[in-house]
């Protein structure tokens, strides 16, 4: 009978011969191949330019070995080679343990072409390193020796180095210029980069006529229908966020890819589109408003880039600057997008930013310069605003150079970057903005300009407390328009925040109804970005609205509206109000809970120190404060408004009428945290002192009236304080005060928040001598409907 062991053994030894023989053939193809090659080599006779020396010229490899015969070869997959070529920041030990990866590749013949490529993305990285001052020559001299073990001369470190930045400069950035994406030309060119210290080190750097012969092939390779083969990387995106003077502009330059005038006018310009499709590819691909995208099935599509809120600066940019299209399009190949994951599609976002120079550009560079910084929707990304404010000095020295030259006029473009800029600094530079942008307005301005710049200066007006004006600009403008102009999806937008203006006028002068009445006057037309924004501000407005009338549950609603947007900067306001309703609906638990999350994100990041510069991060603060307060946690809520306290008062009179009602919120919340601890003359009198404090202050600034029931309820605190300290004397003016101002039958409102359902209804149970009459009163206007103590369940 058979043994199944030994034909078991006897199958396995078949299997092993016909392998042996299918390897014999394999070698025996190889040597054919390489025969082959070598022919090739001959016939192709592609050679750098090298320096003379008695070297043979076939001792000297050339820069890319046979691209006509051997480009068929697949690269790699899986090599992040680009990542590693543009990432100047990396550290010196990842370099060494690259480098201990590279000698272990070469020990396996299989993987020389993966070596090859390893090999050109870590020099790459070394060069980039020393060109951007993060490697110094030692430095750069030890890790070019870690994979070179036979270069024992410090110049031929240094020699390699410079061969490596040669080759980026004269044949990648030669290629970029012609209209290549970044990632290609690196995949190509390193596919044949030299593989020794000697092929690197004696690269010539005078000879063009060698260089033209190597783009040609090159020119010729991309052609070739096996490039689309090559894998193309993009740009690991932690690089970009950790150090703007890092920036992949900075390699860019560093390694020679830009112009000089292109380096001086151009930073970068990120574009974001949110789309299915997995691959970026160019947005801006020629000067025009239309555009191609991928779409979310993969196909081309076209779209117009003003309907999806993207600025119409950009659009004059590119249309007048003949260079900026083909230097955006090498932006784009660097991979420099921003995403922003916001759960929606075809949104498209532009961001600017502009390095800061030493340079002194004439005017003209200098506008476009400033005005990259001020177009677009740079003020929604915290990082782009820090840069945005570093160049604000920039753009007023421009204003001014405008306003002491009449025969400079101002484009549309600068009028853009005013309006934008008005944004970004205190309230005198924002009305020196607008009021230049206002007397100095070009001709032909377009529709959506016009409304914008009305949009802003009530904007402003407001600020200041000019409502009155604030509300004729609005008006104005609607009395200019005529009925049937055609309105763009922007400039519906625009309209939108018009509305939104008109809305905060009449909350300031407590017309509540009529603001809630007026934000239904506009409603979204698609869903594009601008407009999906309005209807966030619109749905903060109506719940703040809904607020100071004591709707608090609708509040709640419409502010979760407004809660969705995906800004930290506009989203820390409308969360600020929302806590304070949540308060006010006597739900402050819930209200703790979401802001000291709110507060240890912030704290996690900078001190409390940087965090108080942030006027954003001042609003949060403040609302974790009142809510301490009401919940009487007061060591938590004093350790902030001692800060605050010192912030609002470091240089004086505060200027912003903003700060001014943070500043007088914060000494009112300190004077009350004073006095529900106060149980002994030492106590009351620390709180007394407070309260005197908020009092001076207040006759300081013109952000609380001194005939409006919040005063009165600080002179009826003032008055139950002085009422607790043994052995002084009432003081009755105080008491006069308050009853004047609360049984005159002017009607008015409650400004401080918390002010009528937290304090009043304490100060009501404290002093049982407050006349009857005065304590109706006082019930009816703060709508306790019967007063009892607020504490939380």
């Amino acid at each position: 009978m058979p043994d199944p062991i030994v034909d078991d053994l006897k199958a396995k030894l078949a299997d092993a011969e016909q392998e042996l023989a299918t390897l014999r053939q394999h070698h025996a193809e190889c040597d054919i191949v390489l025969h082959t090659k070598k022919r090739h080599h001959a016939e192709c006779d592609i050679v750098l330019p090298t320096k003379k020396r008695h070297l043979t010229r076939s001792r000297i490899q050339a820069l890319i070995n046979d691209i006509n015969c051997t480009y068929e070869q697949q690269a790699p997959k899986g090599v992040n080679m680009h990542g590693c070529c543009t990432n100047a920041n990396v550290a010196m030990e990842h370099l060494k343990q690259k480098a201990t990866s590279l000698i272990l590749m070469r020990t396996n013949p299989m993987n020389l072409t993966y070596c090859r490529i390893e090999l050109f993305c870590y020099l790459s990285g070394v060069a980039a390193g020393h060109a951007l001052g993060s490697l110094t020559l030692d430095e750069t001299d030890e890790l070019v020796k870690l994979v070179f073990t036979n270069v024992d001369r410090y110049e031929y470190a240094q020699r390699i180095r410079k061969g490596v930045k040669w080759i980026h400069r004269h044949i990648i950035g030669r290629l970029v210029r012609s209209g290549w994406r970044l990632e290609l030309a690196t995949a190509i060119v390193a596919r044949y980069a030299p593989t020794t210290a000697s092929t690197f080190r004696h690269i010539k750097d005078d000879d063009a006529d060698q260089v033209d012969e190597l783009i040609s092939k090159f020119e010729a390779v991309k052609a070739s229908p096996h490039v689309n083969s090559l894998p193309l990387w993009s740009v690991p995106n932690n690089t970009a966020n950790s150090d703007p003077t890092k920036s992949f502009n900075s390699v860019c330059e560093a390694l020679g890819y830009l112009t000089a005038k292109e380096g001086i006018l151009f930073s970068l310009l990120h574009v974001c589109t949110l789309v299915g499709h997995p691959i970026h590819k160019s947005l801006l691909k020629a000067a025009g408003k239309f555009r191609n995208r991928w779409s979310t099935d993969g196909n081309i599509e076209q779209f117009n880039i003003l309907e999806l809120g993207l600025d119409p600066a950009i659009y004059d940019v590119l249309s007048d600057h003949s260079d900026l299209d083909r230097t955006l399009v090498h932006y784009e190949s660097l991979g420099l997008v921003e995403t922003r994951d916001s759960g929606g599609s075809g949104e498209t976002l532009i961001v600017s930013r502009v390095k800061a120079t030493n340079h002194d550009p004439d005017l003209k560079q200098a506008i476009r310069l400033s005005c990259f910084f001020f177009t677009g929707c740079c003020e929604y990304f915290s990082t782009m605003r820090q840069h945005s404010l570093r160049a604000l000095p920039l753009l007023r020295k421009l204003v001014f150079r405008h306003t002491q030259d009449s025969s400079l006029r101002p484009t549309g473009i600068m009028l853009r970057a005013l309006l934008q800029a008005s944004k970004f600094s205190d309230n005198e530079w924002k009305s020196q903005s607008i009021a230049f942008a206002t007397d100095a307005v070009p001709d032909g301005i377009d529709a959506n300009d016009r409304a914008y710049l009305a949009y802003r200066r009530s904007f402003v007006l407001r600020a200041k407390g000019d409502l009155k004006q604030a509300k004729r600009v609005i008006v104005d403008y609607w009395r200019a328009i005529s009925p049937s102009a055609p309105v763009d999806p922007l400039l519906h937008s625009i309209h939108g925040l018009l509305t939104t203006s008109r809305s905060w006028i009449h909350i300031a002068e407590m017309e509540f109804e009529e603001a809630i009445m007026v934000c239904t006057h506009w409603t979204a037309t698609n869903t594009s970005l601008y407009q999906m924004r309005v209807e966030r501000k619109l749905a903060t407005v109506r719940g703040i609205a809904n607020k100071h009338i004591g709707r608090y549950q609708i509040a709640i609603n419409n502010l979760r509206l407004g809660l969705a947007d995906d800004t930290f900067r506009t989203r820390s306001y409308v969360l600020a109000n929302l806590c304070d309703a949540y308060c006010e609906n006597k739900t402050p638990l819930l209200a703790y809970d979401i802001l000291t999350q709110e507060k240890k994100g912030i704290l996690s990041v900078v001190t409390i120190l940087e965090a108080l510069k942030d006027t954003y991060h001042r609003t949060l603060l403040l609302s974790f404060s009142e809510v301490c307060c009401v919940l009487e946690k007061h060591q938590e809520s004093d350790e902030i408004l001692w800060q605050l306290k010192h912030y609002y008062e470091r240089d004086g009179v505060c200027i912003a009428r903003n700060d001014q009602q943070r500043h007088i919120r914060t000494l009112l919340l300190l004077a009350q945290s004073s006095h529900r601890r106060a149980q002994d003359i030492m106590g009351w009198s620390s709180a007394l002192q407070l309260w005197e404090s908020l009092v001076h202050w207040v006759s300081k600034y013109e952000v609380l009236s001194t005939s409006g029931w919040d005063y009165a309820a600080i002179c009826l605190s003032l008055h139950c304080a002085n009422q607790n300290i043994p052995g002084k004397e009432t003081d009755v003016d105080w008491l006069r005060k308050a009853s004047v101002i609360f049984l005159s039958p002017k009607a008015d409102h409650f400004w401080m928040r918390s002010m009528p359902t937290f304090w009043l209804s304490y100060i009501l149970q404290q002093d049982s001598n407050i006349c009857p009459s005065l304590h109706a009163s006082i019930v009816s206007h703060a709508r306790l409907g019967g007063v009892g103590s607020f504490r939380s369940k």
